[in-house]
């Protein structure tokens, strides 16, 4: 699964429940299904890393196992940055964490926002169209009259 571990694709830590890992599951499988027009038609390797990921970590026996090869072949991580309630400092933006899984999903939800904007654009002049048109045909209609 290349050099993220089956947690980084679910975006959990290896102290996740099994409830926090289907919740994680299901969120990760409405971005990235290849039906989902939440990511223009899914990406289907990424969904393929997710369900794999879901597989190892859901049954215990495999989940034992993943860990004890990846505590082998993967040195410990640095500790994480302190929360905001730990936090002595102003208040830093959660943008660019460096988590691959959590910036894929900030940017699909990005994405999927301005599709709707635009949707909602284009059926906003579309409709200023059509009573434009209504209106310069009821303007055409009224001097068609007059000179005739």
């Amino acid at each position: 699964m290349s050099d993220l571990t089956a947690y980084d694709f679910l975006g959990l830590k290896p102290t996740a429940t099994p409830e926090e890992i289907k919740r994680a599951y299901r969120h990760a499988t409405k971005i990235y299904h290849p039906d989902s027009a939440a990511s223009n038609g899914g990406n289907t390797a990424m969904f393929n890393r997710v369900k794999e990921a879901y597989e190892i970590l859901i049954d215990p026996e495999h989940r034992r196992r993943y860990d004890s090869l990846i505590n082998e072949t993967i040195p410990p991580r640095e500790p994480e940055p302190p929360t905001r309630s730990q936090q002595t400092g102003p208040v830093r933006s959660t943008q660019g964490t460096g988590d691959p899984v959590k910036e894929t999903t900030r940017r699909a939800y990005r994405r999927e926002e301005m599709k709707w904007r635009l949707i909602k654009w284009g059926a906003g002049l579309f409709f200023v169209y059509l009573l434009l048109s209504r209106v310069v045909a009821e303007i055409h209609g009224y001097l068609a009259g007059l000179l005739h």
